[in-house]
């Protein structure tokens, strides 16, 4: 037969195929943004924190706030890896905007060169973020 051929690209069961596809992605797709799905990621919050060394043997560690300084109860400060000791109450109030305290360093030790500090802010929520880690 001369002159005679199929004008079919795909045939009609891949093409049924092809769309149950396209349409199960479409369809997880906006299950997952309709059921928030995609929230488990925990929120960041924004407030700082900074520490200013007095002398050697001591240093003081200052809550500077930020936009969301109004759920902030407390801060958690670590000297060289130890707890040393916190700013603000675990009463549940806020901590207040300039709240600060002064540290000082275990004898024999003092405040040198390598000296890592880290401050970790309590939320009312229940979780926690650093927000300052330095050395000094």
């Amino acid at each position: 037969m001369i002159g005679c051929h199929r004008d079919d690209a795909v045939s009609p069961v891949i093409g049924v195929i092809l769309m149950v596809a396209i349409t199960v992605i479409l369809a997880a797709a906006i299950a997952t943004y309709v059921f928030g799905m995609t929230s488990s990621v925990p929120r960041e919050y924004v407030v700082a924190a900074t520490f200013q060394p007095i002398d050697n043997d001591h240093l003081e560690v200052i809550y500077n706030g930020g936009p969301d300084a109004a759920v902030v109860t407390n801060m958690t400060v670590s000297i060289n890896g130890l707890y040393a000791g916190t700013i603000g109450t675990s009463d549940g109030t806020i901590l207040k905007v300039g709240c600060s305290t002064t540290f000082t360093a275990n004898p024999p030790h003092s405040f040198v060169r390598g000296t890592h500090v880290v401050g970790v802010a309590h939320f009312l929520d229940g979780t926690s973020q650093v927000i300052l880690d330095y050395f000094v």
